[in-house]
């Protein structure tokens, strides 16, 4: 999903090849091989030549119906979209599943990687790579303590990280990322100044990701966030950073878009996952590593 190329048909295309199984838990290190367009490994640790292809994914339904049913929990899976940096949207996962946990996972690809369409999602632990627009959708969906890799790019093209998707401004959605690591892939890092790192721009017109009490590594630009076309949504979107630290974290050269909101402690409980998700009411009893609140950094 690119304002710049491609269109949404071409985005449905590189997704055909995704495939699911409804309300189940996964655990990547106990299902069979598998084939599909969209590679799906686990466990995630250990050599890449030693992982086993998993069942997850992992049923061909194509683009306009794929979906992982309610309560879905996905342990220890490795979902890599291998299309390559020259051909465009290539979606590794994708989720519209309601009340879904994934925990230790990884999400490799290049543009649109993962794409948590829709409905409230958690994201505990994981690794996400890409290079422009690699987080999208309009899920309620926080990511915490995730791993988030920018990848090395076309030559200058600009790495904006979100993408998000909110259509209206009553919408209970949004992309949170909390105690997150954004930083530059190995071979991204020595072209960090040329092809330019952004925390998102707007997809769609009331847009809303928070970024909060992340380590942000250099790779981010000063002014931290990218415009999509002109001055589309940069009035009505809703974007903030709290309690961040690192290099990348500085917020005195920012953006002055009229959207671009400053949060105190108080607003910021609002985006944690016991509120913005409800998380206290599904999580907590699963086992997986899971907090609540604001974290004591």
């Amino acid at each position: 999903m690119d304002g710049c190329s491609g269109s949404l048909d071409e985005m449905k295309d590189m997704r055909a090849h995704s495939r699911w199984h409804d309300r189940a838990s996964y655990d990547g290190r106990r299902h069979p091989e598998t084939r599909g367009g969209i590679k799906t490994y686990g466990p995630v640790d250990g050599d890449r030549d030693d992982k086993m292809r998993s069942d997850v994914a992992l049923r061909n339904l194509g683009p306009s119906r794929a979906a992982v049913g309610s309560n879905f929990i996905g342990k220890d899976l490795w979902f890599e979209n291998s299309a390559g940096l020259y051909k465009g949207q290539a979606v590794a996962l994708r989720v519209q599943s309601d009340m879904s946990i994934f925990y230790n996972c990884r999400m490799d690809g290049y543009q649109d990687t993962f794409y948590p369409h829709a409905k409230r999602q958690f994201y505990r632990d994981c690794t996400i790579s890409g290079t422009v627009d690699f987080i999208f959708g309009n899920a309620a969906v926080v990511l915490q303590n995730c791993k988030i890799l920018v990848r090395k790019p076309k030559p200058k093209q600009p790495c904006p990280i979100t993408a998000q998707g909110r259509m209206e401004s009553d919408e209970p959605t949004g992309i949170v990322l909390q105690n997150c690591t954004i930083s530059s892939d190995p071979d991204y890092y020595p072209v960090r100044h040329t092809s330019k790192s952004y925390l998102g721009r707007p997809w769609k017109q009331y847009s809303r990701t928070v970024i909060m009490q992340c380590q942000i590594d250099d790779l981010i630009q000063p002014e931290g966030w990218l415009p999509w076309n002109g001055d589309f949504a940069l009035n009505t979107l809703y974007y903030t950073e709290f309690d961040n630290r690192g290099p990348g974290a500085a917020k005195e050269n920012r953006v002055k878009w009229k959207g671009v909101k400053q949060i105190t402690a108080k607003q910021a409980i609002n985006f944690t996952p016991s509120l913005f998700i409800q998380g206290d009411d599904w999580i907590k009893n699963t086992g997986i590593p899971y907090t609540s609140a604001l974290m004591k950094i």
